[in-house]
């Protein structure tokens, strides 16, 4: 628990500590020590990682509008959004579970509901709407065993390596589908590159304030198939435009 700081008013510390941890609180604050290197880097994570769940909040929006108005999930693969759900529900298990800050997870909460709307939506304008309510009770049981003392922690770490390789097929199973269909039909590009963009940024924090390793390879590994979808987003881009205003 840090000390009171003369320059800081308690109501407003508790707010301020959010991005300026207690050592470095004390640090700036207390001590009035600005030259220490370290706790910038640390601000900077902390600034850059709820800069992450704040665009999570919206991140999928676009895409989800895009299919919701299309009325149809043409040239997005299912099998790809499922595989990225269980990924997403895994790591935000994982990440509650071991009591990591929130800060360097929780846009993963915001983005798991948004890709099951879109994995609803996607679904559902393929006339396979039937399939949705088992769909919904077996994620709602998967999340409750998850969560629950009855799974380890170690069960939960195997299945994080596990769900990564999983996650990586789904977005090799979407490069392929793009390449196939000479374009990245309605993914969106604000929705592709914020993701690229934040998982750059999950990196450095995660390398910050967590140091787990298998969460550093995850996002290491899913940001260079980003960047793949990322590429085929550039290259595609008149294909893709044409074929939308065809439709």
């Amino acid at each position: 628990m840090s000390r009171s700081s003369p320059i800081i008013p308690s109501i407003f510390a508790g707010w301020v500590q959010l991005f300026v941890p207690d050592k470095c609180f004390d640090e700036f604050f207390i001590d009035f020590n600005l030259l220490n290197v370290a706790c910038y880097k640390l601000v900077l994570s902390k600034l850059l990682g709820y800069g992450i769940v704040f665009s999570s909040l919206f991140v999928k929006v676009p895409q989800i509008m895009k299919v919701w108005n299309a009325g149809s999930g043409a040239g997005i693969s299912i099998t790809s959004l499922i595989l990225e759900l269980a990924v997403l529900g895994w790591a935000v298990v994982y990440s509650t579970r071991a009591g990591f800050p929130f800060s360097t997870h929780g846009e993963l909460i915001f983005i798991s509901f948004q890709s099951l709307m879109l994995t609803s939506l996607v679904i559902h304008f393929t006339n396979k709407t039937e399939k949705l309510i088992p769909f919904y009770v077996l994620t709602i049981i998967s999340s409750v065993v998850l969560m629950s003392p009855l799974v380890p922690m170690s069960v939960l770490t195997a299945g994080l390596a596990l769900t990564t390789l999983v996650g990586l097929v789904g977005k090799i199973l979407q490069i392929v589908a793009n390449y196939k269909n000479g374009s990245t039909g309605l993914l969106s590009r604000v929705t592709v590159f914020t993701f690229l963009f934040n998982g750059i940024a999950r990196i450095y924090t995660t390398v910050m304030e967590v140091g787990d390793v298998m969460i550093v390879i995850n996002y290491s590994l899913v940001t260079v198939v980003n960047c793949v979808i990322a590429g085929q987003m550039i290259y595609y881009r008149n294909s893709s435009s044409a074929k939308g205003k065809k439709n």
